[in-house]
């Protein structure tokens, strides 16, 4: 195993720059999720983590040392691709066992790795097979076997769930977490689906338009986005983005919207009030309002707003009711599957105050973000 760190890399291709002064630090035995929207360069950086990409400026450390202009072949790195890869003509047992057979590892030790990784990933049984006789599922856990069986430092995985049905989808994303769990490799892991990101990762460095935009838990960029970008892109269904001004009412400091004047947690509000009249951006998390018949009691911090409500999706368990307020404020929130609300009739929703987010309209910057 070993940490990775970057330090103010840039790679353009022509007058495009892809990456742009990224540091970054992923510790031994991490797993860290590169997430971003396409295009984005999480995958060009994790090409030239495996040395596939040069790198125009900057420094790449493995385990401490300098990495940059070390060819992929001597990086103690494995990759598992989108698309698998696989060896069409070779089993599953081939397969896995192809990047040893190129080192020239003895009959002995092949033997034990793949006895070792085989159970691991639940390919018992599956050895003599050709990959065409193997779900998606099925191959994707081979892909894996052979980079694990090389036992490298670095485990790199470039978007290897993209081509899973969901159901599949979440008994993989299980799956390397559990492999992850007992092997304790360090993980890059690239995907553009923030549910992937949210699951299994320790980290996540969120990426937009060659930059870093906030790197912390996954629960901390849900909570806490750096960002306007950042609160938009992880949380489902989308958060809710209005206008409004920090403003005082019957002596406490909130924000001021279309919907009325909104309150904030006690703390927030003592922080704010020497920024009264500055504009802001507000964000609220469909999660973080509430059906008033849900709740028995509310905090001193919720603010009441009335909507009128346009569309009802079923979800499931859940609906999530698109509405209107004053101004023409469209909102998002969510009800349970008891709760029944038709198209035009007036709510009372409850909104949290704790969780709601300002942002700078500017700069974008969350308002008081402590990293």
């Amino acid at each position: 195993m070993a940490d990775v760190v970057l330090k103010n890399i840039n790679k353009s291709f022509g007058a495009h720059r892809v990456i742009d002064s990224l540091d970054l630090e992923i510790r031994n035995g991490e797993f860290v999720t590169l997430l971003g929207p396409s295009g984005c360069g999480k995958s060009t950086l994790l090409r030239m983590v495996a040395g596939l990409e040069s790198i125009d400026s900057g420094d790449l450390f493995i385990g401490g040392k300098r990495h940059n202009h070390i060819p992929p072949q001597n990086r103690r790195i494995a990759m598992v691709f989108q698309s698998y890869a696989l060896f069409p003509h070779l089993s599953v047992r081939s397969n896995v066992l192809f990047g040893l057979k190129i080192k020239k590892v003895p009959f002995k030790v092949c033997e034990e790795k793949l006895s070792w990784v085989v159970p691991l990933l639940g390919l018992e049984g599956l050895e003599r097979r050709l990959p065409k006789e193997l779900s998606g599922g099925q191959r994707q856990r081979v892909a894996l076997a052979r980079a694990l069986v090389l036992d490298p430092d670095v485990l790199l995985l470039d978007e290897p769930l993209s081509n899973l049905d969901a159901a599949l989808r979440e008994t993989a994303m299980e799956e390397l977490k559990r492999v992850h769990r007992q092997v304790g490799k360090t993980v890059i892991y690239v995907t553009h689906n923030q549910v992937e990101a949210m699951t299994m990762s320790e980290r996540i460095a969120l990426l937009n338009d060659s930059h870093l935009e906030q790197y912390d838990k996954p629960r901390v960029v849900y909570d806490a986005p750096r960002t306007v970008f950042a609160s938009q892109f992880i949380g489902s269904p989308a958060i809710n983005l209005l206008p409004g001004a920090i403003a005082r009412q019957d002596e406490e400091t909130g924000v001021q919207t279309a919907l009325g004047f909104l309150m904030l947690d006690r703390e927030r509000s003592c922080k704010l009030q020497g920024m009264v009249g500055r504009s802001v951006q507000v964000g609220i998390r469909p999660q973080n309002m509430a059906y008033v018949e849900h709740l028995q009691s509310r905090r001193a911090s919720d603010t009441c707003v009335e909507l009128t409500a346009e569309l009802v999706e079923i979800l499931g368990d859940r609906s999530l009711i698109v509405a209107r307020g004053r101004g023409e404020t469209q909102l998002r929130f969510l009800i349970t599957r008891e709760a029944d609300i038709q198209q035009d009739q007036k709510v009372s929703v409850l909104v949290d105050g704790r969780r709601v987010l300002l942002f700078d309209p500017e700069t974008q910057v969350n308002i008081g973000y402590a990293p």
